[in-house]
């Protein structure tokens, strides 16, 4: 009897150390900010680009993790150099626990180069894979990375591919519609994958600018690669940011699923900040209803309002955002979405006032990060997990990469301080207008401050 009480303890508590909880890593401020890109590499690797409300302008916001167990305000480098010109990243994917590939606007007066650039987990010693012909090659900042092989959307309904690790690309049709900008892309295997995107217009009102999304939504499938696109549905009223399937049990067909969306319509654009909404969709999305699934503890996710939709294992949603109380809230379904927990925010987040999340990534449902509306970053997880060794992830989010540069890499100095290396820089400062969380800006968003980083 005692032997088996002493093992039930054991086991109690062990179940307990293992326990998933939402823990702050930043704490929030008296300030508001937003966020539209949050992409790690490992359980300890990770970017977050946003922007800061700092009264008559907007503070870039650019933070990096290299430890597990804090952010740091990303390298000067990574941004500027030199205080001669700025720059802004539209998107980012990690390769590699280590290495992060990034597309990479920089503004020189009134012009701007864009490029892939490959960095490593510290952002610095950045190389350029490639410069894009902003008038032939539209990237958009969508990235999808497997092996030696990378994919990056384009606003002309294209997707440039290569093979051998950034040295060439090819260019292939996703859609004929040359309006459409493809923002997503995600490859489970160098064959099977898939793509989403949409299209805006902006107009000025003589009073304002009006923001309008094109009925030129789409999602398309490809198995070969890449190299041909069969549309799943075309011509929504949707500008989609990320979509992901459920698809426990079906041997990864995806003509009878449930999706899951992160996107924009014309009521987005309604008020003065942009609202991206959590989606789902059982009939190919033909129908695409607002996800406002119920908690266990009553609460309502308000899928209006949403900061992330997360699918793990074809299985687990994760929908980050705001709950019917108006406050942070992250639900999870572990069986598809017949049933949904809430898992709680961290009661005090350094701010005393209501607080809504911004963005979200998950690597697993073990492993999940947040950022607020407070500038606050919460990371998801057992706290008592040792994150003093880099893990061996196997393949993080699309793939492991070859670190190995190509030959004709063109390295870029890092002008940073003697202290880049360890995160201690702090950032420049420049006007950011984009609002979105996903692995692109839209049209509608202007780069940076507008272009207007003169020197």
């Amino acid at each position: 009897m005692y032997r088996s009480f002493l093992a039930l303890s054991f086991l109690f508590a062990t179940a307990l150390s293992a326990q998933e909880i939402w823990t702050v890593q930043q704490p929030g401020e008296m300030t508001t900010a937003d966020f539209y890109l949050l992409e790690n590499g490992s359980r300890t690797t990770g970017l977050l680009i946003g922007k800061k409300n700092s009264g008559s302008n907007d503070e870039l916001l650019c933070f990096v993790m290299v430890t597990g167990y804090q952010w740091n305000p990303c390298p000067p480098g990574f941004t500027s150099f030199a205080g001669m010109s700025g720059a802004f990243i539209t998107g980012a994917k990690y390769g590699s626990p280590t290495a992060l590939y990034a597309i990479r606007t920089e503004i020189q007066g009134m012009s701007s180069v864009t490029a892939l650039v490959r960095t490593d987990a510290f952002l610095n010693n950045m190389i350029v894979l490639k410069v894009f012909n902003n008038d032939t090659e539209e990237v958009n900042g969508s990235l999808a990375i497997l092996g030696d092989t990378i994919w990056a959307g384009t606003n002309d309904g294209k997707v440039l591919r290569s093979t051998d690790g950034g040295t060439t690309f090819e260019t292939f049709t996703v859609t004929a519609d040359t309006e459409v900008g493809i923002t997503y892309l995600h490859f489970t295997d160098a064959q099977k994958g898939y793509a989403a995107g949409g299209a805006t217009k902006e107009e000025d009102t003589g009073e304002g600018t009006v923001t309008t999304v094109l009925d030129k939504g789409g999602i398309w499938t490809t198995t070969d690669g890449g190299a041909s696109w069969t549309a799943v549905k075309e011509n929504l009223p949707y500008a989609f940011m990320k979509v992901a399937p459920v698809t426990a049990g079906n041997g990864g067909d995806l003509t009878n699923v449930t999706w899951y969306a992160f996107y924009t319509d014309d009521e987005s654009y309604s008020g003065g900040d942009v609202s991206k909404h959590a989606g789902v969709t059982s009939d190919n999305f033909a129908t695409l209803t607002i996800a406002e699934p119920q908690a266990n503890t009553g609460k309502k996710f308000g899928g209006f309002q949403a900061a992330g939709v997360d699918v793990i294992d074809g299985t687990d949603i994760w929908l980050g955002g705001v709950c019917s109380d108006f406050k942070a809230c992250s639900v999870v379904s572990f069986d598809g979405g017949t049933t949904w927990l809430e898992m709680f925010m961290p009661a005090d987040v350094g701010v005393s006032f209501m607080w809504s999340l911004k963005a979200q990534n998950f690597l697993d449902s073990k492993h999940g990060w947040a950022a607020g509306s407070v500038n606050t970053i919460l990371r998801w997880g057992d706290p008592n997990e040792d994150l003093t060794e880099q893990p061996d992830t196997g393949t993080p989010d699309d793939a492991v990469i070859d670190d190995t540069p190509v030959a004709d890499d063109t390295p870029i100095a890092d002008n940073g301080p003697s202290d880049a290396d360890e995160g201690g820089a702090t950032d420049d400062v420049q006007n950011d207008t984009g609002s979105d969380d996903s692995d692109a800006l839209y049209g509608e968003e202007e780069p940076a401050c507008g272009c207007s980083l003169v020197f």
